[in-house]
């Protein structure tokens, strides 16, 4: 199973690249993590874009998981437009947003 995770909140400003997460940012990347956690979800690998914001939000939710994240330049660019639910093949998988995510990180 591949689980993708958005970067956190982000600062803004330029370069694009370099933005740092911001505080609830930070909040947001680790409470991803636990939230994985949570569930048992396994984890093999983390691959992250070398943007700031995407490595910092690996990091932080990586930690919780006990993975590494390793980058990769073929994810630093291109649009990013989610669905909030997706049949695929009989599967239905489902995009969950920050507050969602805070709340299984709580579970327990």
């Amino acid at each position: 199973m591949i689980w993708f995770l958005r970067h956190a909140e982000a600062e803004d400003g330029s370069p694009d690249a370099e933005r740092p997460l911001t505080e609830r940012g930070r909040e947001q990347a680790a409470a991803a993590g636990r939230a994985l956690a949570n569930m048992d979800v396994p984890i093999d690998a983390c691959v992250t874009s070398p943007k700031l914001r995407a490595r910092d939000t690996a990091a932080l939710a990586c930690r919780a998981l006990g993975v590494e994240p390793a980058e990769d330049r073929r994810l630093e660019g291109g649009p990013f437009e989610p669905r909030e639910v997706v049949e695929d093949r009989g599967e239905l998988k489902v995009l969950l947003g920050p507050s969602e995510l805070s709340s299984l990180a709580r579970a327990r």
